[in-house]
């Protein structure tokens, strides 16, 4: 199977898009070897190619953006988690919907791990950017 069959697969999609979303942000937390930078790279031609040899949802990508609005407004605004509750569900709905399915499924990615992406996604930068404003 070629690298563009494989990059239509959505779940596997998906989870290269989260890899590169990680990987960049740590990278430019933490530098370092470049080990993290060079995996950022490849994760990002991939997700590049992927987006574009994959239909998308449009209108998807806005409910991930209000996620990431909800999140940092949890960062500042202290309301006992409920922006936090509101991004990762905004944030899982976004991805589930963000691909088309094979047969033209308005969600493409597994709703599954769309809410595993999005919660850990949510709690891990949540856990580093609620200490590193509580540190300086």
């Amino acid at each position: 199977m070629e690298l563009s069959g494989i990059l239509q697969i959505q779940n596997l999609t998906y989870l290269i898009l989260l890899a590169a979303l990680w990987t960049l942000i740590l990278g430019a937390i933490i530098p370092g070897t470049g080990v993290v930078e060079g995996v950022a790279a490849v994760c990002l031609f991939l997700s590049t190619v992927a987006v574009f040899s994959t239909p998308i949802n449009i209108w998807a990508l806005p409910l991930i953006f209000l996620g990431v609005v909800a999140f940092f407004l949890e960062l500042r605004v202290p309301a006992r988690g409920i922006f936090l509750l509101v991004s990762i569900v905004l944030s899982t709905v976004g991805s589930a919907f963000l691909f088309r399915g094979p047969q033209g499924e308005l969600a493409g990615v597994s709703w599954g791990i769309a809410a595993i992406g999005s919660l850990a996604t949510a709690l891990f930068f949540w856990l580093a950017c609620s200490t590193y404003l509580r540190s300086g």
